[in-house]
C-alpha cells in the first residue's frame, strides 16, 4: 500500500472540520487594529494559543500510531492543508477592513505557524507556507506603489500567488 493511500484519512471530514473551524475563528477576529488593540493581541494572542492546542490534540493521536516516515508525511500533508485553508479562509475570503497593524499581526501569525509546524517534523515545511507568506507580505505594503514595484520586480516564475488571488 502506498504511503499516500495510508494517509488518505487526512481528507476525512474530521480533519478538515477541525482546521476549518479554527480558521473561521481567525476570520472573526477584528484585524482593523489600532496601537492599543495590537498591544493586546501581542500580550494575549486571541487565536494562536488555541490553534496550537487544537492542532497538537489532532497530531498527538497519530504521533505514536504511525511509523516515523509515515508521521513525517502526515505532518507535511497536514501542514499543506492548513496553509491552503489559511490562505483561503483568513486572507482571501475575509471582507473585513484590515489595518497595517492587522496585516503585521497576520504576518507574525503565519511565521509562528511555520515555526510551530517545523517543530513537529524534521522535514522542511516552510515551502508549504510560501503563498500565505507572500500574501501577508503584500498586505503589509503601505501603498499601491509598493505593490506595483513588488509585482514588477518579481519574475512570473517567482510569484506564489495567482493574479486573481
Amino acid at each position: 500500500m502506498e504511503i499516500e493511500e495510508k494517509l488518505s484519512f487526512l481528507h476525512s471530514p474530521d480533519f478538515s472540520e477541525v482546521i476549518d473551524n479554527l480558521l473561521k475563528e481567525l476570520a472573526k477576529l477584528d484585524l482593523n487594529l489600532d496601537d492599543k488593540k495590537y498591544e493586546e493581541y501581542e500580550a494575549d494572542d486571541p487565536f494562536f494559543h488555541n490553534f496550537c492546542h487544537a492542532i497538537q490534540k489532532v497530531i498527538a493521536q497519530w504521533s505514536n500510531q504511525l511509523l516515523q516516515e509515515l508521521f513525517e508525511k502526515f505532518v507535511k500533508n497536514f501542514t499543506a492543508y492548513v496553509a491552503k485553508m489559511f490562505l483561503k479562509t483568513a486572507l482571501l475570503a475575509s471582507p473585513q477592513k484590515l489595518s497595517f497593524l492587522g496585516a503585521l499581526y497576520l504576518d507574525k501569525l503565519v511565521r509562528s505557524m511555520v515555526n510551530f509546524f517545523q517543530f513537529l517534523t524534521q522535514k522542511p515545511i516552510r515551502n508549504e507556507f510560501e503563498r500565505p507568506l507572500e500574501a501577508v507580505q503584500i498586505l503589509c505594503f503601505e501603498s499601491n506603489d509598493e505593490l506595483e514595484t513588488y509585482m514588477d520586480d518579481l519574475e512570473d516564475g517567482n510569484k506564489k500567488l495567482t493574479q486573481e488571488e
